[in-house]
């Protein structure tokens, strides 16, 4: 093949440069006209996608006004460049890019200083605020509000802070006065951005809280943002790899998006491909979190939901967790003698003992990417860390789930049980710990609004803890912690779960009402006999006792239902759960006061024609009643079907009869 020698091919790009910059030279002589690049300006959008258009008007601005046909030209070019240029750093600020704006607005008052409009007066307060949010006090050119001694005079309090606090374990949270209101003047301080990352890096490993470890990515985030183009490499990585530990393993939640972006930097990044891996796995094999951890997903998630979750799944998950056979979910380094670093159990001790201790240990002592040297020495306890991130409330949350769907025999061979205990015991507090406990043992009442304030962060463990309480109360009495829990569904509007396991609970809730109604409606019949052996009733009681039986129920409960006389009890629960999807208030959008009152009749007529046509019992003496033979027994249920059972206000109890359910544990246990 024939091939060019190297000074031809030295030749050849000359020439190819010259052409290039010759066809430039003409096209920018042909825009020289100030009308025409108005006339350009003037069509370009307020938006990212037109900004190397602005880059582009601002050179050619400045090309002409150096080689202009008059002075007024070069006056006219330089208006114009200051114009575009103005308004392109306006647009950086929209996108809050505010070191690019700043750099463009610098470029206005540097390029040529003799030179002066109204846009460099504009320019000129711009910088002055950008100087102060930066903390570039040097430059600054008008400070009105004296914010620079201000900020001198707080930074020399927190100075004088972190010396007195570098080998103090537990830090001085009063750092924060001076840090917060220095961080409210100048939210772009490199420097101040570093203190606070740290600081906030020692208060996390401390208590791990949420909210410090949100204030600490938003530091992360701001530095990323603003200063993108000023960092280094590896610090751009070490920055995304930090964000991505403290999204999984302390908050729980997904760092797909940070591992993405380091791995886009350097696809070999180790430490990102490692966490990426692991995420990857546990993402195959946990459910999503929303179905964990949502109330409404977990209540009333339709049964064919796609991502339902089934049984086969539950116990992949548990001996994923639990079963010693089961591989390493990652790669145990060797250590010097060529043998494991970590003994393998199983999963749930690999990640728990091994992967989150030396992540975390990572976190907190080895990755320092804005500042060579730590502010503050940090020290921690590695157990209260392995109980107290959210990543293995999560994890303990999905354990005891999979209980409840895995068959008993693989549940009791993994012991997994225990992590359903261990579980409650991590998101309760001490005081609601011990009212739970009292609740369990002696069914005393729990603390208020204990079941709705955990039902919105773990509706899972709600669940489990009214099973557990359910199971203590064999003999189905009613109390005021049943009553608590009845109240409980009613708020939560459970009564139309599509959960089975809900329902369940929910049958046996309604069990216990109607137990309560029987007894009551016995002892008042056994009152009526004693007083009329008595003669305290006299002739009334007598009539009452010979009064006629009542007459045939009015209500045609299976057109009700849009079912057949002839339907069994399958036809029967699928039409009430359509009518009840149909006619769920949370399925009506915005409604009127009548017509909420609609939907309230007409969901408690649904209800009443399904509680009697689901007994086969209450069926039978509906039919008859219907047939012209009446039951008075029948009539007195639905009359205390309709109240309270111990005769106080109504009870809103919307419950449906449940599959499978029977007297003691709902789940048989």
């Amino acid at each position: 093949m024939f091939q060019l020698k190297f000074y031809e091919k030295v030749l050849l790009l000359l020439i190819l440069v010259f052409n290039i910059e010759k066809s430039f030279v003409n096209a920018t002589s042909s825009l020289c006209d100030v009308n025409k690049l108005r006339n350009l300006e003037a069509e370009l959008s307020f938006d990212s996608s037109d900004i190397q258009n602005y880059q582009y008007l601002i050179k050619t601005a400045v090309q002409c006004s150096e080689q202009p046909a008059n002075k007024k030209d070069k006056i006219s070019f330089l208006q114009l460049r200051n114009q575009i240029t103005y308004k392109l750093g306006l647009l950086q600020l929209s996108l809050n890019q505010n070191l690019k704006a700043l750099e463009l607005f610098e470029s206005i008052t540097i390029h040529d200083k003799n030179f002066k409009d109204s846009y460099t007066d504009l320019t000129n307060k711009r910088l002055d605020e950008l100087y102060i949010e930066f903390g570039y006090w040097e430059k600054l050119q008008n400070d009105e509000d004296d914010l620079k001694s201000m900020f001198k005079s707080l930074n020399s309090t927190l100075n004088g802070k972190i010396m007195a606090n570098k080998k103090v374990e537990s830090v001085d949270k009063t750092i924060q006065d001076e840090l917060k209101p220095m961080l409210q003047i100048s939210p772009y301080d490199l420097d101040l951005l570093t203190i606070n990352i740290q600081y906030l890096t020692k208060l996390l490993s401390e208590s791990l809280d949420p909210l410090v470890a949100n204030e600490l990515l938003r530091s992360y985030e701001r530095v990323l943002e603003q200063y993108k183009t000023r960092l280094n490499l590896t610090q751009r990585l070490e920055i995304h790899y930090i964000i991505s530990i403290v999204q999984l393993f302390i908050l729980n939640t997904d760092p797909s998006t940070h591992l993405r972006k380091c791995l886009a930097i350097d696809m070999d990044y180790s430490q990102c491909k490692q966490l990426t891996l692991l995420n990857s796995r546990l993402g195959k094999i946990n459910p999503q979190r929303t179905q964990l951890l949502d109330p409404q997903i977990f209540a009333f998630s339709p049964e064919n939901n796609p991502d339902q979750i089934t049984p086969s799944q539950w116990e992949k998950l548990l001996k994923f967790y639990l079963d010693e056979k089961t591989k390493p979910c990652v790669k145990i380094p060797l250590n010097d003698k060529k043998k494991p670093e970590y003994k393998f159990i199983n999963n749930y001790k690999l990640l728990n003992e091994y992967i989150i201790p030396t992540i975390l240990k990572t976190l907190f002592e080895g990755l320092t990417p804005l500042r060579g040297a730590r502010l503050f020495t940090i020290k921690y306890d590695h157990n209260k860390l392995e109980k107290e991130n959210y990543f293995n409330k999560y994890i303990n949350v999905a354990i005891c789930e999979s209980t409840k769907h895995s068959s008993r025999k693989i549940v009791k061979s993994l012991s997994a049980p225990k992590y359903c205990k261990d579980s409650i015991r991590q998101v309760l507090n001490h005081d609601q710990w011990s009212d739970f406990k009292r609740a369990v043992t002696n069914l005393e009442p729990l603390s208020d609004d204990l079941l709705d304030e955990l039902w919105n962060t773990y509706p899972t463990l709600t669940i489990h803890m009214i099973d557990m309480i359910l199971h203590k109360n064999k003999k189905q009495t009613y109390n005021k912690l049943m009553e608590q829990i009845m109240n409980f569904f009613n708020k939560q509007k459970l009564g139309t779960s599509t959960n089975k396991h809900i329902m369940k609970q929910v049958t046996y809730m309604k069990k216990i009402i109607e137990k309560v109604n029987k007894n009551k409606q016995q002892h008042q019949q056994q009152q009526q006999q004693f007083h009329f052996n008595f003669g305290q009733q006299g002739n009334q009681q007598q009539r009452q006792q010979q009064a006629p039986p009542p007459q045939a129920v009015d209500k045609d409960y299976y057109k009700i239902l849009g079912v057949g006389k002839d339907a069994d009890t399958k036809a029967i629960r699928k039409a009430y759960l359509n009518l009840t999807k149909k006619y769920h208030p949370d399925k009506q959008g915005a409604l009127t006061e009548d017509e909420k009152k609609s939907v309230h009749e007409k969901m408690s007529e649904i209800n009443e024609a399904y509680e009697t046509l689901s007994d086969d019992d209450r069926k039978g003496q509906y039919d008859s009643v219907r047939s012209g033979g009446g039951n008075r027994q029948f009539q007195q249920q639905q009359q205390f079907q309709q109240g309270s059972p111990f005769g106080g206000n109504p009870i809103n109890f919307m419950f449906q009869q449940g599959a499978g359910g029977r007297a003691g544990f709902p789940f048989g246990m």
